[in-house]
């Protein structure tokens, strides 16, 4: 085996010399260990493995999502994440959320950047005002605390035409119980909210709702406030079928018809500043794929085991126990 030159996609334990020429023991537990996905790193245990990558971690400050978790990837191989999802338009974790050196805003129009994980935009505020907060707090992972007037936003987002389909996903803390709107995300370059999730919270209705075009699904089961929840939405290809799930638990549906188009997106606001988020916001994932079970799953999946909330799904989950698998269908 020529070692000169680095794998992409797996580690190698080799506990004996002839393991090399023998590659069936790679099924074993000496074998492959999916991790960082850019090198090939051999070491003779699992505890010196194991060791190597918990000083990646530590150096490099936060874990992304293909490693945040070593012991699914040895006994699983390698977790599925929205990496895997075909169509990703933007994909918002605050790990990827820039400051000034010192954590600070000085100058307005020239401040933080969050790129999102599939690196097809940049995600900006306007003012220091508009600032979101950094926070730590499901699982060891920063979210984004949100307050008045503070929002993320991209210009020219290819939030694709509706026919065939879309799929987003976000894990949030619900926030306060206010007489309020407040969006999570939206895109609404010309006021129609064509794509969008926020909840409507008063005196008689809190619901979580979708808005797809001229439809939405509506979630109006209750809510508890500031209660960590995952909630997966989109609309089918080929069709006017609109979904949106809260942990893990029964579609609620409608319809939708007509096309959308490229938007400015916000997150954490529907037209910056307005209607802004009073919570805590720790990914949102957007894809133009069309939305199925199988696929939101997934995601439930990937939000429940990353951020330890698998409490939350139904007993009958596919993912209730493990993580979904990357070779998956």
């Amino acid at each position: 085996m020529n070692l000169s030159t680095p794998l992409l996609t797996c580690d190698i334990i080799i506990p004996e010399a002839d393991l090399i020429a023998n590659n069936r023991d790679l099924d074993s537990v000496y074998g492959i260990m999916i991790a960082n996905k850019n090198e090939l790193l051999m070491r003779t245990s699992l505890r010196e493995l194991l060791k190597e990558r918990e000083n990646m971690l530590r150096a490099r400050g936060f874990k992304l999502p293909e490693d945040w978790d070593l012991s699914w990837n040895f006994k699983l191989g390698p977790i599925w994440t929205p990496a895997e999802l075909s169509g990703g338009v933007f994909w918002i974790l605050p790990e990827y959320y820039l400051k000034e050196p010192d954590g600070s805003c000085t100058t307005d129009g020239n401040i933080s950047t969050a790129t999102d994980r599939y690196e097809n935009h940049d995600f900006t505020q306007t003012t220091c005002d508009d600032m979101p907060a950094l926070t730590t707090h499901l699982n060891g992972f920063q979210g984004l605390a949100l307050t008045d007037n503070e929002y993320l936003s991209a210009t020219s987002v290819g939030i694709g035409d509706g026919a065939n389909g879309m799929v987003a996903a976000c894990m949030i803390n619900q926030g306060p119980d206010e007489n309020a709107i407040s969006f999570v995300f939206a895109g609404d370059t010309d006021s129609a909210n064509d794509v969008s999730f926020w909840k409507y919270t008063s005196s008689a209705r809190e619901n979580w709702i979708f808005e797809h075009h001229n439809g939405s699904a509506e979630n109006s089961g209750g809510w508890v406030a500031n209660e960590d929840a995952m909630f997966v939405m989109g609309r089918e290809a080929g069709g006017n079928g609109l979904s949106l799930r809260k942990d893990g638990g029964t579609a609620d549906t409608g319809t939708t018809s007509g096309t959308i188009s490229d938007q400015t997106v916000y997150i954490g606001s529907n037209t910056g500043p307005a209607n802004e988020y009073n919570g805590e916001i720790f990914e949102v994932v957007y894809a133009v794929t069309g939305f199925t079970t199988a696929l939101a799953q997934k995601l439930e999946g990937y939000f429940a085991h990353k951020y330890d909330v698998t409490s939350t799904l139904p007993a009958a989950h596919p993912y209730k126990i493990n993580p979904p698998r990357a070779d998956s269908t």
